[in-house]
């Protein structure tokens, strides 16, 4: 599996095409079992019709062809192919969750993104989100098993932690661009407060001062 399509190389039809061929050509090599002729232990010599066909040769393949019970095993081999197949695909789905992460173009989408001037709380989601991402990309195991079928997953999961490290990177770019005066402007703005705050209360006043200061800083937080 690979981005940036999560898909099966080979493709599950190349795949069930090449089964199909294998279950065909069980009951195909009794062709290669000749009879014996009648109360002998010799094989029965290929029998020219005319020039212009192929010998017959006399082999168990007939029978089994014709065999109901041969049929019925080939048609549930058939079958648990195709269920596998299906079991294949929904296990996929899990990993078709993250194609957004190199579907979508990041400029046009942070772009967009920074007009609705987000708060530090919608950066923090986004962070969150991508971060998570990179943990449960490199939680998983390289290696997907669905009944006969192991499926290697390694290269995918790598390119998905590799591009949500990138949206990451990518948010705190622009995070730091718009948000680097605002913080140099906090930061003075916390060191005005701690000022304050070390004030001794030496009378009424100034402990009025330092509540009021106190209950501005705690609505100042919960502006932010």
């Amino acid at each position: 599996l690979a981005a940036p399509e999560v898909l099966v190389p080979p493709p599950l039809a190349e795949v069930n095409k090449f089964l199909s061929r294998m279950v065909k050509a069980l009951v195909e090599c009794c062709r290669s079992f000749v009879r014996w002729m009648d109360g002998t232990c010799i094989e029965t010599p290929p029998q020219f019709v005319s020039e212009d066909e192929d010998p017959v040769v006399f082999s168990f393949f007939s029978d089994l062809e014709r065999s109901p019970d041969v049929a019925r095993l080939t048609l549930t081999v058939t079958r648990a192919i195709e269920k596998t197949f299906g079991r294949v695909n929904k296990q996929l789905d899990q990993y078709r969750r993250y194609d957004q992460l190199w579907k979508v173009d990041k400029a046009q989408h942070l772009s967009k993104f920074e007009q609705r001037n987000p708060t530090t709380v919608m950066f923090d989601s986004r962070l969150q989100s991508f971060s998570k991402a990179v943990q449960d990309a490199r939680a998983m195991p390289h290696e997907l098993e669905v009944d006969f079928m192991a499926i290697s997953v390694g290269s995918l999961l790598r390119d998905i932690q590799e591009h949500a490290k990138a949206w990451v990177v990518a948010i705190t770019k622009l995070m730091n661009t718009m948000c680097r005066q605002e913080l140099m402007d906090l930061h003075e703005l916390i060191g005005e407060f701690s000022a304050n705050l070390d004030r001794n209360p030496d009378t009424l006043d100034d402990l009025k001062f330092i509540l009021n200061m106190v209950a501005e800083i705690g609505g100042r937080s919960m502006e932010m």
